[in-house]
């Protein structure tokens, strides 16, 4: 069995969303890097998200008897929870961008539009011992070479009760909150 690509559709794309939405606070923005080549993933996800307001067809979904539940309604109830608390960025320019408007998304064309925007109201330290660090200050961000140095610098300037968090590999990683 071959693994499912996490961004050939927005039905996988959500997979990648959790990750994010479980280190955000309410009404933190989900940035979304996604080819979704293959558009939504199915007509049924389509319509329980198009079709509703999230909040409320979460809440149809809670409420619904197990025996009544809809086509892709995990998904759907998992991707309506997800859009009813947080904005989400859809950077792809493989999509149709009407149909991500219609699933209550901002769709971007590149990520640098989405980098713009991150680097105007936020500082970024970027960790790596691989890569020209002189590239990286061109590109307005910080370089460092270990989580360590990253960790103290973000701790110097947010404060020491700043909430930091580290995300190496935004797919492959399964959040905990402790």
């Amino acid at each position: 069995m071959s693994p499912v690509v996490l961004d050939q559709n927005i039905y996988q794309a959500v997979k990648g969303m959790c990750s994010a939405e479980a280190t955000l606070p309410e009404g933190g923005v989900i940035i979304d890097v996604a080819g979704c080549a293959d558009g939504h993933g199915g007509e049924g996800f389509y319509h329980n998200i198009a079709d509703n307001d999230p909040a409320e067809f979460e809440r149809a979904c809670i409420d619904r008897p197990k025996d009544e539940t809809l086509p892709d309604q995990w998904t759907s109830q998992i991707f309506a929870r997800i859009l009813a608390h947080h904005p989400v960025i859809m950077v792809t320019d493989l999509c149709d961008h009407q149909m991500l408007k219609d699933m209550h998304m901002t769709p971007v064309n590149t990520i640098e539009q989405i980098f713009a925007r991150i680097l105007a109201h936020h500082p970024v330290i970027m960790v790596t011992d691989l890569c020209d660090h002189q590239m990286i200050k061109d590109m307005h961000m910080t370089p460092v070479n270990t989580l360590d140095e990253a960790l103290k610098l973000a701790f110097e300037m947010k404060g020491a009760d700043a909430k930091v968090a580290v995300i190496p590999d935004g797919l492959g990683v399964v959040v905990a909150q402790h």
